[in-house]
């Protein structure tokens, strides 16, 4: 998996860090989730600072105040995410998310669902496109 990362970041010319340790991103993608729901214009903008946080930056997802800086950077209100974090607002909203991706059959990320079919995993994108093709063909 990790060196498919390097492959694919490294053949759109993206820099990729490696930390020491592996963070807990669970606090992180709760934050994502609440933010996708309650503040969908600034999610992709979220996301994309909580990624290059993490992958470029070596920035430790687990640090609630990374969390809330890049909340902060495209505008969303830090205070009600922190009382959202605290409260399990955020987290619920992860399980519920997570439940409903079971109940189509996700078991991995990224998935996709296209045309009615799941793709899983970190593909090359060589495959991930034939893949996509082929459901878009039988759909």
């Amino acid at each position: 998996m990790y060196r498919g990362l390097e492959r694919e970041a490294a053949d759109v010319g993206l820099p990729l860090i490696w930390p020491a340790r592996l963070p807990d991103t669970r606090t992180a993608l709760a934050a994502a989730e609440w933010v996708r729901l309650r503040r969908p214009d600034a999610s992709p903008d979220f996301n994309r600072g909580l990624f290059t946080a993490r992958f470029v930056l070596g920035e430790d997802l687990g640090d609630i105040a990374v969390i809330e800086w890049h909340a902060n950077e495209v505008g969303i209100d830090h205070d009600a995410l922190r009382a959202a974090l605290a409260d399990g607002t955020a987290s619920a909203s992860l399980a519920e998310a997570e439940s409903l991706g079971a109940q189509f059959g996700v078991r991995a990320t990224p998935s996709w669902l296209i045309a009615g079919e799941l793709i899983s995993g970190l593909l090359p994108q060589s495959e991930f496109e034939r893949r996509a093709d082929e459901a878009m063909s039988r759909g």
